[in-house]
C-alpha cells in the first residue's frame, strides 16, 4: 500500500473499492509528470528528440510492461488514444460488411463505450443498427451472459456475422468470458473478433498473442491505475500489422524514419503504433511510467493469487452473513470485482459511503466492490463485512 496514495475523505482515511473505476495514484506518478514537465521548460521543443526518453518514442518503453500484463510481445500492443477512439480504429479497419456477413455479435447492456461506438459507426457505414446487432442478452436473474450461450449463437448466425466484439471481463457482473474458446469459434468459421478488455486489464489472465483475436482495446485507469482519463491501449497480432489492412490513419502511425519527411502516401509503422493518430500527450502518459512496471515486479501469477484469496474472503464472509445475492460467478470465471445485490439496497451503499468506503453503486440494487492485490489487503474485506453486517 505504500506504493499508492490513499485518498481521504472528510478528513478520513478511506477504504478504497473502487478500483473497476479509477485506479489509486502510484506514489511515483508525481514525480514522472514533474520530471517532464522540468524536461519542457528547460529543452522546450528538442524534448522530442533529445535526452533519456525523447518524447517522439516516450510510448515505446511502455510497450514491455504492458504487453506482460496482456500476454503479447511489445511490438503487439500500443499506448495511444483513448478507449473509444481505438475502438473506433479498430471497426474502421475490421468490421468489413460483405454478403450476408454484415452483423456485430455484442452484450446487451453493453458497457456504453462499446455500445455507442457499434451503433454510430454502423450507421454511417450505411448499416441499421437495429437490424445488424445481434444482442446477446444477460440473465435478468443474475446479470450473466455465459460462454456457452455466446458459443450457440456464433454458431446459429455463423452466415451473417462479420464481427463478434464482446468485454472479456462484463462491467455489471464481473463475469469473465472464455475468451480464448470464444476467439477459436470465430477464427474456425472466418468472422473477425474483438475484446474490449477495459475491466479484464490487470485483473484476469490474458494471453492475448496465444489466442490470437483480430484485435483487443482497454483503457488504463481502472486497474492499470494510469490516472483519469488517460490513453488506451490496443493489440494487434502479427499478422494484421502490415499496410494492406485497412485503417483510420495519423501521422504518428507513419513509420518513424521517415516521418518528418512529410510525404503523401501513408507508410504506416510496422507495429501496433502503426493505428496511432496523433502524438501522445506526455503528460497524461508519464504516471504509467510509475503504474505498469509493477505488474511484472509483483508477478501476475502472484497477484491472481493474491485477489482470488481476497475475493474468496469476502465471499465466505458474506455467505456467513446472507441477505446478498453475489452475481459475480466463481473461480476462473471471476477477476478481482464482486457485485452484490438486495432489494432496496441504496441505503446500505450510503451507509457504506458514509463509513468511508468507496465503491460503487448501478441500479437496480448493485453495489460493485472490487479487491486490487496492488493496494487491498484482509484489513479491507474485513472492514467491508463488518459495515455490511450492520447495515
Amino acid at each position: 500500500m505504500s506504493e499508492f496514495l490513499k485518498p481521504s475523505r472528510n478528513g478520513h482515511a478511506v477504504t478504497y473499492l473502487c478500483g473497476h473505476s479509477l485506479g489509486l495514484q502510484p506514489t511515483g506518478a508525481q514525480a514522472y509528470v514533474q520530471t517532464e514537465l522540468d524536461r519542457w521548460a528547460s529543452l522546450a521543443v528538442e524534448g522530442h528528440f533529445v535526452g533519456e526518453d525523447p518524447w517522439m518514442t516516450f510510448h515505446e518503453s511502455l510497450a514491455g510492461p504492458m504487453g506482460y500484463i496482456v500476454g503479447a510481445r511489445p511490438e503487439q500492443v500500443s499506448i495511444q488514444n483513448t478507449l473509444s477512439v481505438n475502438i473506433h480504429l479498430m471497426l474502421a479497419s475490421f468490421y468489413r460488411p460483405a454478403g450476408k456477413r454484415v452483423k456485430v455479435l455484442m452484450e446487451a447492456p453493453a458497457f456504453p463505450s462499446d455500445q455507442y461506438a457499434v451503433e454510430t459507426h454502423l450507421k454511417v457505414r450505411g448499416q441499421v443498427p437495429e437490424r445488424d446487432i445481434i444482442e446477446v442478452a444477460h440473465d435478468p436473474a443474475n446479470y450473466l451472459l455465459g460462454t456457452d450461450r455466446i458459443l450457440d449463437l456464433i454458431n446459429r448466425h455463423q452466415d451473417e456475422l462479420a464481427l463478434v466484439f464482446l468485454g472479456g471481463v462484463q462491467y455489471i457482473s464481473g463475469e469473465v468470458l472464455d475468451m480464448a474458446a470464444i476467439t477459436r469459434a470465430c477464427r474456425e468459421r472466418g468472422i473477425a473478433c474483438g475484446w474490449d478488455l477495459a475491466h479484464a486489464v490487470g485483473n484476469v489472465d490474458l494471453q492475448l498473442e496465444a489466442w490470437d483475436p483480430d484485435f483487443a482495446v482497454w483503457c488504463c485507469y481502472k486497474y492499470l491505475n494510469g490516472g483519469p482519463g488517460t490513453l488506451g491501449g490496443l493489440f494487434m497480432p502479427t499478422r494484421n500489422q502490415g499496410p494492406e489492412v485497412p485503417r483510420l490513419a495519423g501521422w504518428w502511425g507513419y513509420k518513424k524514419e521517415t516521418r518528418f519527411k512529410m510525404r503523401k502516401g501513408f507508410d504506416p509503422v510496422p507495429t501496433a503504433d502503426g493505428w496511432a493518430l496523433s502524438n501522445p500527450p506526455v503528460l497524461a502518459m508519464a504516471p504509467l511510467k510509475a503504474s505498469l512496471p509493477m505488474f511484472e515486479a509483483a508477478g501476475m501469477p502472484q497477484l491472481r493469487q493474491k485477489s482470488r484469496q481476497l475475493v474468496q474472503r469476502a465471499r465466505k464472509g458474506l455467505s456467513a452473513q446472507g441477505g446478498w445475492q453475489v452475481f459475480t460467478p466463481d473461480a476462473a470465471e471471476s477477476g478481482n470485482m464482486l457485485t452484490l445485490y438486495r432489494p432496496n439496497a441504496r441505503p446500505a451503499f450510503d451507509a457504506l459511503m458514509e463509513r468511508n468506503i468507496v465503491g460503487d453503486w448501478r441500479e437496480p440494487g448493485i453495489i460493485r466492490v472490487a479487491f486490487c492485490p496492488l493496494y487491498n489487503t484482509d484489513a479491507d474485506v474485513d472492514t467491508l463485512l463488518a459495515a455490511l453486517a450492520e447495515a
